[in-house]
């Protein structure tokens, strides 16, 4: 068990720094700048404003009274703990929780998405609140792993009340942070959609072996994987496995020396279409056959962008995914190249036909298009509204209008 150590604050800072949060117009914002000011980190001025009655205004007023008052008795000090007692392992539990004790962990979470609590608080319903998922850490607070938007709602909702909001919580105990990212990522793989950024983020939080294999090959190339625009930055995540589906970290690590050569820190270079299509490449055709250097010739003379275009003009001649067509695009400039020809890349390699899609999904592009063309407008996401569903089948009445979305 863990020793609680203590910082101790006279009274008077301690009442100095209450008065501080509660001037605040938006006290969230201004904690870093407080505790800052105070020489405390972040931790140690919410646990110290926990204690103090944080977020509840009215609490904090009287506790900022009575430590006024206590200075008229003569010197004392606060404590603010630095540690708590490790957490002991035991099966999960519902209880209610203060909305203050909890919070989302950077390392794993994916970011908060402010304009989607403000319309849920603008739409506050608390039946559809459900029950937040969150760990138990060491020093009394819960780290969430589902539900931060909705706990973020509660929170904003009673941000100017007197109330103490509580959140129904399902706590799991004695986690260390790799195995929370692991259930934060499992509860909502099963519950609702990730991106894929925040599906790799979750992996790597919980120390997934082939993210850090492929996080490793990449850097030993100089990319860095994210999300971010900007030179250097490997986007493509799903490409990267794929690729080592098909031939392994090695083929991956030359895919990627390839590109680094032809390209440098160009970001489009290593798009998802182009890093797997040059993959195909170098894992279809054997060394004696290739010419690496001439293959890095070759891809030096175009631009990314013209690359990936003229991918997708081929779909006209040949089908197949855009992966597999850029391929073919690259073999075509390896051949216009001096020297011996490699034999056509869907000669070697049949074509991946995409899959056909469905019948409500043809529908669907069907009336965009119609609506497109008469006028009608969509929703700001694209959805198609009930009355241009209602007046696509106005229109074509001899057009199976099923299946309905």
């Amino acid at each position: 068990m863990t020793t609680t150590q203590a910082a101790p604050l006279t009274s008077e800072r301690v009442a100095h720094i209450i008065a501080a949060v509660i001037r605040s117009n938006y006290p969230r914002m201004a904690l870093p700048t407080i505790a800052a000011n105070n020489e405390l980190s972040i931790d140690q001025l919410q646990r110290l404003l926990k204690q103090h009655g944080y977020p509840d205004k009215a609490r904090m007023r009287e506790a900022w009274r009575k430590l006024l008052a206590a200075q008229d008795e003569g010197p004392s000090t606060v404590t603010v703990p630095d540690h708590a007692p490790a957490v002991e392992k035991r099966d999960p539990y519902v209880t209610a929780l203060p909305v203050a004790d909890l919070f989302p962990d950077a390392t794993y979470q994916r970011e908060l998405d402010e304009n989607r609590v403000q319309r849920m608080v603008t739409n506050f319903d608390p039946a559809l609140l459900g029950i937040v998922e969150v760990s138990q850490r060491a020093d009394g607070r819960y780290a969430i792993l589902d539900g931060q938007h909705r706990w973020g709602a509660v929170r904003d909702h009673a941000f100017d009340t007197s109330d103490s909001p509580h959140i129904a919580c399902r706590v799991h105990t004695g986690l260390s942070v790799p195995e929370e990212a692991d259930l934060y990522h499992r509860l909502n793989t099963t519950r609702k959609q990730l991106t894929g950024w925040d599906r790799w983020l979750a992996r790597r939080g919980a120390g997934d072996q082939a993210v850090i294999d492929i996080e490793e090959v990449a850097s030993r190339h100089g990319y860095t994987v994210g999300m971010t625009t900007a030179p250097a930055v490997l986007r493509a995540t799903r490409a990267c496995e794929n690729v080592v589906g098909l031939g392994g970290l090695g083929l991956l690590d030359d895919t990627l020396g390839v590109l680094r050569a032809a390209f440098g820190a160009d970001q489009a270079g290593v798009d998802a279409a182009i890093l797997h299509g040059t993959a195909w490449v170098l894992h279809a055709y054997t060394r004696d056959e290739l010419d690496v250097p001439r293959l890095i010739a070759a891809l030096t003379g175009i631009v990314p962008r013209q690359l990936t275009a003229r991918a997708a003009a081929v779909r006209e001649v040949h089908k197949g995914t855009l992966d597999r067509l850029t391929a073919h695009v690259i073999v075509e400039r390896y051949n216009a190249e001096k020297g011996r020809n490699l034999e056509p890349f869907f000669t070697r390699v049949k074509p991946a036909v995409t899959a056909k899609k469905a019948p409500a999904a043809r529908r669907n592009e069907a009336i965009k298009a119609w609506a497109a063309r008469n006028g009608h407008s969509l929703s700001s996401r694209g959805r198609i509204p009930k009355a241009v569903r209602q007046a696509y089948d106005a229109a074509h009445p001899t057009t199976d209008s099923t299946p309905k979305d």
